[in-house]
Parts: C-alpha cells; structure tokens; sequence
C-alpha cells in the first residue's frame, strides 16, 4: 500500500483477511517500511521515488527475502483504461 494511513491499512488488511490463502500487505509509509527506507538509504540503496517501481522493489525484496512464496500477484487498477474482464491468465 502507498500513501494511506494507518486505518487505512487497517481496512485493507481486515478486508484481506478473509482470502483463505497466506497473505502480506506492505504498507510503504508504515513506521517498518519507512525504518527500512531510511536503512537502506543510509546505504545507497534506497528505492525510487514513491510510485508502483518503488512498491515493486519492496514487494520482490519482501519475497525473496522471505523464502516462502512462489508466486507474487500484481495488480494495477488504477489506470483509466482498465477493464475487470479483460485479465489474463
């Protein structure tokens, strides 16, 4: 998630919770994310500006980093010319 507040990362992930398989959100301005950010930073590997790049990147590190998923979703719906039935396995 980015740019939202605490409730609503809240909503989210009660909404969420209801999906019967293991599920993670990563709240970018949440205080674990934003930590991290200024870590990695500190490092010279801070991500990109705000934006789906940068939420990618977390979501891939989260991934990798967590050894227990063989498969991420992404699922961008926020352009103007998205149409629900027209995904694609």
């Amino acid at each position: 998630m980015d740019r939202a507040d605490r409730e609503q990362f809240l909503y989210a992930r009660e909404f969420f919770s209801r999906l019967p398989q293991h599920t993670r959100i990563l709240w970018n301005d949440g205080p674990r994310l934003s930590a991290l950010d200024a870590e990695l930073d500190e490092h010279g590997l801070g991500a990109l500006e705000p934006g789906k790049g940068r939420n990618v990147w977390y979501c891939a590190g989260y991934m990798l980093s967590s050894g227990r998923s063989s498969v991420v979703g992404l699922h961008d719906c926020d352009i103007l010319t998205y149409e629900r039935g027209c995904w694609r396995a």
